[in-house]
């Protein structure tokens, strides 16, 4: 009896020093995140064979791209595990205002720029729409560095 009055007393003793020790450092103060880098993340799966046809489109996007000044991909991964084949990321550059747009300035400006490349409207939206074909599934995440 004594020994389990003992215990409970250390118990108790121990369980106060810690949640004082917790309550003390516990000052939540507001803090903006220090230069947040915000992107989209896109992971792709395509149909099997596809992705010779698939690397000569995104040839021809990186060319629009670069001459129309729009942004590239910061990295475009091809998985060797998992159920994806690719991980597009793209750097948000207006940050996570960029979620604020239904059709961005840069949207705009590639699409023209991708319609003088193919030459019309019509080869333009034929390739975009034989790129989308190939897609069986995809999802978007958006991420930050820092």
């Amino acid at each position: 009896m004594k020994y389990t009055i003992l215990y409970l007393a250390v118990a108790l003793f121990i369980g106060l020093s810690m949640s004082t020790n917790v309550l003390a450092q516990d000052v939540l103060e507001a803090k903006r995140l220090d230069n947040p880098q915000w992107h989209s993340v896109v992971h792709i799966k395509f149909q099997a064979g596809k992705m010779a046809r698939i690397q000569q489109i995104w040839d021809d996007m990186d060319k629009i791209n670069e001459k129309a000044g729009t942004p590239q991909p910061v990295l475009r991964l091809r998985m060797s595990t998992g159920e994806w084949d690719v991980m597009i990321v793209w750097k948000m550059e207006g940050g996570i205002e960029d979620m604020n747009w239904e059709v961005r300035p840069d949207n705009v400006k590639g699409r023209q720029a991708a319609i003088a490349h193919f030459g019309t409207v019509e080869k333009f939206k034929e390739v975009r729409d034989e790129y989308r074909s190939y897609m069986v599934a995809s999802k978007r995440e958006i991420a930050r560095i820092r």
